[in-house]
């Protein structure tokens, strides 16, 4: 194997020509699916573990709300809700001389959002609906466990504490104010009508993902976010933008 390398950066196929270094990269790793999943087929390929930055998937809540859920905590899961929004500000991990598309942003929240689902959930998406206006998206997806992800992302609101929700048959667990970047926010477990804050360790979600990362490949971290990942999120995240192209029902009488 090569060595290990951080390398932040959204040009990953720089790396085939680094003497096989690993990879370490802000996400998305490209624009669309399929050169995505040309440079992560390159770099598995050559041996290069090609690893994203996503700190979603770091943040303290987000890793007990998987653990708990796979134990079977809150019952069979039935659904997953993600919402979002808040006057649209630049990525913070953007270089200042950069320019942003806010669609691109908003593009990119998509992305984020669909692969915290398959993160916490285990299950991949199946079908998409979705609805757009300006400067917000609003989607649900069936996923293929069977459970339902809805999702929320506006910069047309004013800020307001995000949710990320597992709901299954027997409880819920609810993570507030998680996506904001400010905090890794708060935990509740709700079962037989009463909730619960579970305390979690407030720890620097860039820092857990470089340690992990500086880690492999002799001890693999199942939860960070691979090539693959990314390409299976940017997938359904163009599959989101197809579908809200698409002429909605108009309901009788209105």
């Amino acid at each position: 194997m090569g060595q290990i390398s951080v390398i932040i950066s959204r040009n990953p196929g720089s790396a085939l020509s680094a003497n096989q270094q690993h990879v370490l990269c802000d996400g998305p790793i490209a624009r669309n699916f399929r050169i995505a999943d040309q440079l992560a087929d390159a770099c598995r390929k050559a041996g290069i573990i090609l690893a994203l930055n996503q700190p979603l998937r770091a943040l303290s809540p987000h890793q007990t709300m998987r653990r708990l859920a796979q134990e079977g905590e809150i019952g069979v899961l039935q659904s997953v809700l993600i919402v979002r929004g808040a006057p649209f500000q630049p990525p913070p991990n953007r270089h200042t001389e950069e320019t942003v598309d806010r669609k691109e942003a908003l593009f990119d929240h998509t992305i984020d959002s669909i692969d915290l689902a398959r993160f916490l959930t285990g299950q991949e998406p199946a079908t998409v609906s979705a609805l757009a206006a300006c400067d917000q998206r609003a989607y649900a997806m069936r996923l293929s466990g069977g459970a339902i992800f809805q999702s929320y992302e506006s910069f047309t609101t004013a800020e307001f504490e995000s949710i990320v929700m597992l709901a299954g048959d027997r409880g819920t667990l609810i993570a507030n104010g998680t996506l904001s970047g400010r905090g890794s926010g708060t935990l509740v477990r709700r079962l037989n009508g009463r909730s619960e804050l579970i305390p979690v360790r407030d720890r620097d979600q860039h820092l857990t993902t470089v340690e992990a990362f500086l880690a492999l490949p002799q001890k693999p971290a199942t939860w960070m976010a691979l090539g693959e990942d990314n390409v299976i999120a940017l997938r359904a995240a163009e599959a989101v933008r197809t579908a809200q192209n698409r002429h909605p029902a108009l309901i009788a009488g209105t």
